[in-house]
């Protein structure tokens, strides 16, 4: 897709969220003027960040300061420096539901309006609840994103339980490294690396687990930022290719078809097809950005094969994904894989 099509403000963040970041940065040396240049914001929007602003702002600040720290643990570092009400009237109306469900439920409704650490989703079943975490994050920012999300449900689930290490199981797909020790030391199960998807696991009973909640509160809350969703209405169709995104990233593997994202959507192909167009967007350009992002992450984050990589991106003939991978990149996928990381394993070139 042409960058032209689609504006950078298609996701949006709390600004408490950047200003929190902002303030972390400032503490770790960084200077105003090298802050703007990171984030691209006007000085003025930092001084009064009240809207919520366009992620790339964030993934631009959160880049400045891994470069300036070279902190791995960073994302780990950032949720221990954050409180969820720094969200605004998101996090205080999370913060002030009843049960875990409820506050998942609210988070489902809203994410379409702000997009932190990617999207998720959750299914229960006899005796698990799952929450699978997809994420749009730069490669360079993904361990990190990851990192911010798994500690802030791991914190969010011990305040709200009493449970120093809350009995849940991490799965995240990427290389574990020393830091990661603090994590499995944070909760009382599994922590596994290199895995297929991002998701946590925990005891479906913890979902209906009472709180100490305000039902007042959050109904405050949700009309603040109902009134917020509403004054973003006009980027909706944004939004559509944001939905479509994230549902194609889990569907690779399986079906990434359009009347399969259709069916997702609750709409019929037909109606995507069209509401794609208005929106200046193609099916397959998504299709194929959405391979290339993945294809991305699957050769520097992990060790797996190059066959392994096609057919999760939803090639049937790894030749064909080779081609793809060429056409995206001008290399082939073993080339790349050996110039980005260091811990690639050795494939054999004659199946390039």
């Amino acid at each position: 897709m042409s960058a032209n099509r689609e504006p950078k403000a298609q996701t949006r963040v709390s600004a408490g969220l950047v200003k929190r970041v902002w303030e972390l940065a400032e503490q770790d040396g960084m200077s105003r003027a090298e802050l703007l240049a990171a984030t691209g914001l006007d000085v003025t929007i930092i001084d009064n960040l009240s809207e919520p602003i366009p992620k790339p702002a964030l993934e631009g600040l959160m880049r400045a300061l891994y470069q300036r720290t070279q902190d791995p643990a960073l994302g780990m570092r950032l949720a221990d420096a954050f409180d969820l009400r720094h969200l605004g009237f998101w996090g205080y109306a999370l913060r002030s539901c009843f049960s875990l469900r409820q506050s998942l439920q609210l988070a489902t409704h809203y994410q379409r309006v702000f997009n932190h650490a990617g999207r998720f989703w959750l299914s229960v079943t006899a005796d698990k609840a799952i929450i699978e975490l997809t994420s749009s994050e730069p490669a360079d920012l993904f361990q990190i994103a990851h990192d911010f999300a798994a500690t802030m449900v791991i914190r969010e689930l011990s305040r709200a339980s009493g449970d120093a290490r809350p009995k849940l199981s991490i799965w995240l797909s990427y290389p574990e490294l020393p830091h990661h020790d603090e994590l499995r030391a944070r909760i009382a199960g599994s922590l596994v690396f290199d895995a297929e998807n991002c998701r946590i696991e925990l005891d479906a009973r913890e979902l209906d687990r009472r709180h100490h909640g305000d039902g007042y509160l959050v109904e405050l809350c949700k009309q603040q930022l109902d009134t917020i969703v509403a004054k973003l209405a006009g980027s909706s169709g944004l939004d559509l290719l944001g939905q479509v995104r994230v549902r194609l990233t889990s569907a690779l593997a399986s079906d990434p078809s359009l009347p399969r994202i259709a069916e997702d959507l609750r709409v019929s192909a037909r109606t995507l097809r069209r509401q794609l167009t208005a929106a200046g967007a193609s099916f397959q350009d998504l299709v194929e950005e959405a391979r290339h992002a993945k294809a991305i992450a699957y050769l520097t984050r992990t060790n797996l094969g190059i066959k392994e990589v096609a057919a999760r991106l939803g090639y049937t003939d790894p030749s064909n994904f080779r081609r793809a991978f060429r056409r995206w990149t001008g290399q082939s996928p073993v080339a790349y894989r050996s110039q980005h990381y260091a811990h690639a394993p050795v494939e054999n070139p004659s199946a390039e």
